[in-house]
């Protein structure tokens, strides 16, 4: 089977699972879907058999979100059954909604954006000096680019010449609260890897001889020695750009793969036992209600607005949300929307330990 052949039978596969779990990430996992089968099937000597050795190369998958196309390219590659694939976002199941290193194949658990770049340069000036040849690919989101520990990785990375590491950005210009260029503009990435001392490259994401091309161009750049360790290490770093156009076709999952559903007692059960109020939603009401007094209240959101359901508060109060690239006219670091140097007002709020989950008090 070619490897388009193969990127259609994935992307079926990741339909599959988002579908029997009722969750997950499909415009992610069909964004990253070439990449990885390219890697595991053209260019990454990562085997079931060699998983265990350090004697290999090494891939992490940065943009944890998109695990459902990491499970499905491990599985075809043999690192486990097929029949684990149904029981992803399963209860207790090891197969959950981010790469998790109980699960075999996987490197290292992820999901919090931004860390995998600066781990894969760990790892890779480890094995430079060692002494070995191997090689360490990281897989990133466009979005995630806007963690400083990105470029604090890039700039370790550009400082020890680490030719033996391998960043892709899968540039599809999405994230959780919009595109990218709205949140925190990336017109100039090129440029911007550049001065750290990459080497660019460019590649349509979902083209896989493209791809294919573009990884083995990354393995020639050779050029100059490192003077780090004392040993003749070799070239530049390099950055492979994954411009995603998306896929459009969508898949009818096979009829007998949705689960059976629970019996109506079973269900009122679990209606009774979980909380019908998330908390995040608790948060916002309650910031709502208190900034509608206090106009000098201002929160600081380390997450996306979408994430932390924060929403409702920035469409009611604008410029009053700060962190997540949304805020308004005023830098983020400001003491209110009426005045900079003012004192902020703190809310707290604790859950008392004999309250019910979910249950919050002021």
């Amino acid at each position: 089977m070619g490897l388009q052949a193969k990127s259609f039978a994935l992307r079926r596969d990741i339909l599959d699972m988002v579908y029997r779990a009722k969750t997950g990430h499909i415009g992610g996992d069909f964004s990253v879907c070439d990449i990885l089968n390219v890697l595991y099937n053209a260019v990454v000597d990562i085997t079931p058999e060699n998983f265990p050795s350090q004697d290999r190369d090494h891939f992490i998958l940065s943009k944890g979100h998109s695990v459902e196309a990491l499970y499905a390219v491990l599985c075809d590659k043999g690192f486990f059954p097929r029949e684990d694939l149904l029981t992803v976002s399963q209860f207790q199941s090891r197969y959950i909604g981010h790469p998790n290193n109980k699960v075999n194949g996987i490197e290292m658990n992820s999901g919090s954006l931004g860390h995998g770049l600066s781990v894969g340069v760990g790892m890779a000036l480890a094995m430079q000096r060692d002494g070995k040849k191997h090689r360490v690919y990281v897989v990133m989101g466009d979005g995630e680019l806007a963690e400083g520990s990105v470029w604090e990785g890039a700039m370790a990375a550009g400082h020890y010449r680490l030719s033996n590491l391998c960043a892709v950005v899968d540039r599809n210009g999405l994230q959780i609260s919009g595109t990218t260029e709205a949140v925190m503009r990336q017109e100039s990435q090129r440029d911007r890897w550049k001065s750290f001392g990459w080497n660019v490259l460019s590649a349509a994401g979902n083209d896989t001889a493209a791809l294919k091309a573009a990884f083995d161009a990354a393995k020639q750049c050779t050029d100059k020695p490192t003077g780090h360790s004392g040993r003749d290490g070799k070239g530049l770093r390099r950055i492979v750009y994954g411009k995603s156009g998306g896929l459009h076709t969508a898949f009818r999952p096979k009829r007998n793969t949705r689960p059976r559903r629970p019996s109506l007692r079973r269900r009122e059960r679990r209606r009774s036992a979980v909380n019908k109020i998330a908390n995040r939603q608790v948060i916002c009401e309650v910031l709502l209600e208190h900034a509608a007094k206090d106009r000098d209240i201002t929160v600081l959101c380390s997450d996306s607005r979408g994430s932390a359901s924060l929403a409702p508060f920035a469409e009611k109060i604008p410029g009053a949300v700060c962190g997540d690239g949304h805020c308004g006219a005023e830098p983020c670091f400001h003491g209110g929307r009426h005045g900079a140097g003012r004192e902020k007002s703190v809310l707290r709020l604790r859950r008392p330990a004999s309250s019910p989950r979910g249950a919050w008090s002021r």
